[in-house]
């Protein structure tokens, strides 16, 4: 029996990682753990990591590296490495920071009890990590209580993009059952939650060899059938996995949220080849033209990358002539990171870092421009929000788009939009997280709005 009576998690990274740490919690909850607040109140430490880029991975050794001291303190403390860094370095870690006691890969989360129990019995360091004949770590039917969960679908991802570590750390697609997603989302509405968001690495691949009856426009029209269920998500999509199906089944299905986040990563097509995604930027362009028709107020955020190997003038400048003809709702926009054992970490004409910041700085007023231009047109407007509660501060974010970290409005709760637009409000008393709310718009930042509650009825809550 385990006698450890407290765990704690810091995660980096991505929803999916966000997903797996709930996962993790979950199993040492069954265990008899209970979480801390603290570190210094836990005697399981779980550093859940992203390896995507370089200054999310940095971050998370800076963390390993400090709890050294806590580790060494006292012999029942266990610190574990979890995420897309266990599963590329955590042999090499191990090493590195021998006061490591687990080192478990993403898909093997469901071992953590067992490694745990091992660690106490023998005082030996476990290791977890390989992806070869697993499937999709998920604890069915198991989430947080709340009003929003999120549910994997697939785990992996069958493209090579040259920049991407996503099939070396999490695999090739694997997909979980369709009939098992469906029962999943099901209970969980029964549980009381109103919005899910459906998450794979290319998550609109998901059962691309199953036929009509079983992919992913078959899913989401089959979930936003689920009566008490009032939004459904889905993170995040490859342009070329966006099929006629999919974007019939987001304009014909009311649970189906009006925002699509669509990763374009360049806009030079020279780029794009180099980056092997698979399409041009006439495809991507003819697909938001296709997109909007269909699905009006249509909410489109992507993924920019700048200063690609490679990358000239040229190239940076065709990126801003498409992100201002899409006309983008937001953004996530990165300078280029070399990940290990990726083709373009390799190749020898790397742009230097002061020409990647001041691309990356001239890329953010322009979408800085957007996003407020769009935001300002929807004062003085009526939407519904998904009341979230108590408003956070926003601190470190995770490689956005620096500007969109502080909006310099102030209310005391927030919510979000079914654009995913994330709007400031002040309370009433009947005010609940959960609820859909109507709220008038009176006040636009760059990547954030402001407004006032409407006497309107509320919709749902928990």
């Amino acid at each position: 029996m385990m006698t450890a009576k407290s765990f704690y998690i810091h995660t980096f990274g991505c929803q999916m990682n966000e997903r797996d740490s709930e996962i993790m919690a979950q199993l040492l909850t069954r265990q008899g753990l209970n979480p801390a607040n603290r570190v210094e109140d836990a005697q399981i430490v779980l550093i859940n990591t992203c390896h995507i880029r370089g200054h999310a991975e940095q971050r998370a050794l800076s963390m390993l590296g400090r709890l050294k001291v806590w580790r060494e303190e006292r012999p029942d403390r266990i610190l574990a490495l979890t995420g897309c860094v266990a599963e590329a370095q955590g042999r090499r870690l191990r090493q590195r920071f021998p006061h490591i006691d687990i080192v478990l890969s993403p898909s093997n989360l469901l071992q953590l009890p067992r490694l745990v129990e091992r660690v106490w019995e023998e005082n030996l360091p476990q290791v977890a990590i390989g992806h070869d004949g697993v499937g999709v770590p998920e604890l069915t039917g198991e989430h947080p209580h709340g009003f929003k969960a999120w549910v994997k679908i697939m785990e992996g991802c069958d493209h090579r993009c040259t920049f991407c570590v996503v099939p070396a750390v999490r695999g090739l697609e694997r997909n979980r059952p369709f009939e098992e997603i469906v029962a999943e989302v099901e209970h969980l509405v029964d549980l009381g939650v109103v919005e899910v968001t459906l998450l794979g690495q290319t998550v609109n691949a998901y059962g691309k060899k199953n036929g009509p009856t079983c992919d992913f426009a078959a899913l989401l029209r089959r979930l936003s059938a689920i009566p008490a269920l009032k939004r459904l998500r889905f993170t995040s999509s490859h342009p070329v996995h966006h099929t006629e199906r999919v974007l019939h089944a987001m304009g014909e299905c009311p649970a189906l949220c009006e925002h699509m986040h669509l990763p374009v990563q360049s806009g030079s097509d020279r780029v794009l080849r180099a980056m092997w995604r698979g399409y041009s930027s006439s495809f991507y362009l003819r697909l938001v033209e296709r997109a909007r028709a269909l699905i009006p107020n249509l909410a489109i955020t992507t993924d920019l990358i700048v200063g690609f190997p490679g990358e000239t003038e040229e190239d940076f400048l065709a990126t801003l002539s498409l992100v201002r003809v899409v006309d983008f709702n937001g953004a996530y926009s990165f300078t280029y990171s070399p990940r290990p054992g990726t083709p373009a970490a390799g190749d020898p004409d790397q742009v230097a870092e002061e020409v990647k910041d001041e691309r990356l700085a001239r890329l953010n007023q322009l979408l800085d421009a957007h996003s407020r231009r769009h935001n300002e047109a929807l004062v003085g407007s009526v939407a519904e929000v998904l009341v979230e509660g108590a408003r956070e501060e926003r601190g470190e974010n995770k490689g956005e788009n620096k500007k969109g970290a502080s909006t310099g409005l102030r209310a005391s709760w927030q919510g979000r939009l079914r654009s995913n637009k994330l709007v400031a409000f002040t309370p009433n008393q009947d005010t609940a997280p959960g609820q859909l709310r109507q709220v008038e718009i009176t006040e636009a930042g760059s990547w954030s709005l402001a407004g006032c509650l409407t006497p309107s009825p509320v919709s749902a809550s928990i």
